[in-house]
């Protein structure tokens, strides 16, 4: 969801509001948010906001993080409250969903627009002939200097959001910056990966940072887990998220070839350009067969893909979705048994000269 619909959705806020009831043992709502370096920079803009604030629990709660996908990554909260606070000014918003004991902000989204400016209006100028000077020549206006362009991420302490994920790195709060570019990766990558995969999902990608992880990365439906352990040794190695984001959309049901599923993935990785000096699409000892899967699989379907077919990817996709893959179809799509398909393959180090 846009911030640009959070900034209508705040209003409903004050349906929701349950009154002034007394919160013993509970902190200031509105304190306590004030205090948010977020909302103290929101503040300075907007001195005099419309404040709502509600404690919700239960269905209602449920209710009002299924209208903020932002906050999607807020996990266990069966029976637990909540304070929902809101500022309002000008159209100008901000929401904090805060934890009523502690004070900790759970989640927090601002959508402080900064005022535009039109451009100016060209005039048209208009010099009358005089009988005894030349014509003037009309002054051209000069055409007004594009706005920078708006950096689609928006971080708080605890996550970052984008129109394509959002990126909860509460369990690693050292990585930041990690999760910013974890954040601009998705956005980057999230429609074109779609339309390459021909891909019918919609949802908003969660990536969450774990610790006490086994690999760099898993994916379950639109959840992407990255292991906060070996981001933070590997920071740049952004073609790993792009690799889970193809899982994301790839929406196979269980039982497909492990080798393809993965090749896919990578293939999807090295077609967006995130390529580094180990991770490329290549085939050696580590993994020497087209079976073998991730890299040598990714080299195969290139080969295969640029020699015989364009469309290979998105056919094997398809296939594998409806669960009717079969190797027969190499010969279906390329015109060869995916045997010799190989042959040729090593034949020519996986190359080809187009």
């Amino acid at each position: 969801m846009s911030l640009t619909r959070c900034a209508s959705l705040v209003l409903l806020a004050a349906v929701l509001m349950l009154g002034c009831a007394s919160n013993g043992g509970h902190v200031d709502p509105v304190n306590a948010t004030r205090a948010l370096p977020q909302i103290q920079s929101y503040l300075a803009e907007h001195p005099n906001p419309k404040i709502t604030v509600a404690l919700l629990t239960g269905d209602q709660l449920s209710a009002k993080l299924a209208e903020y996908p932002a906050c999607a990554s807020i996990k266990n909260i069966k029976n637990q409250s909540l304070y929902f606070v809101s500022f309002e000014e000008n159209q100008a918003t901000a929401i904090v969903l805060l934890e009523p004991s502690t004070g900790q902000p759970l989640c927090i989204i601002s959508n402080n627009p900064v005022p535009t400016q039109n451009p100016p209006t060209p005039v048209a100028t208009t010099i009358a002939p005089s009988p005894t000077k030349p014509t003037a020549t009309p002054t051209a206006t000069p055409s007004p200097t594009p706005a920078p362009a708006v950096n689609p991420v928006r971080c708080t302490a605890i996550q970052c959001a984008t129109t394509a994920c959002t990126v909860d790195f509460s369990a690693a709060p050292n990585l930041a910056d990690e999760a910013q570019k974890a954040a601009e990766t998705c956005e980057d990558n999230a429609a074109k990966i779609k339309r390459k995969m021909q891909s019918d999902n919609h949802e908003i990608i969660q990536i969450k940072f774990q610790q006490g992880m086994q690999y760099a990365g898993q994916t379950t439906g639109n959840l992407i887990e990255l292991s906060a352990a070996y981001f933070a040794r590997q920071p740049d190695d952004l073609g790993a998220i792009v690799h889970e984001m193809a899982h994301v959309y790839q929406g196979y049901p269980s039982g497909q070839p492990s080798w393809l599923t993965e090749g896919i993935a990578d293939y999807i990785r090295y077609w967006a350009g995130y390529n580094n000096s180990w991770s490329y699409a290549h085939c050696a000892a580590a993994l020497p067969n087209y079976t073998s899967g991730y890299w040598c699989s990714a080299a195969f379907l290139q080969f295969v893909e640029e020699k015989y077919d364009s469309n290979l990817i998105p056919q094997l996709n398809a296939a594998l979705r409806q669960n009717k893959y079969d190797d027969k179809l190499f010969q279906e799509y390329a015109g060869k048994p995916v045997d010799q398909l190989w042959q040729e393959c090593r034949q020519n180090n996986c190359k080809t000269t187009s």
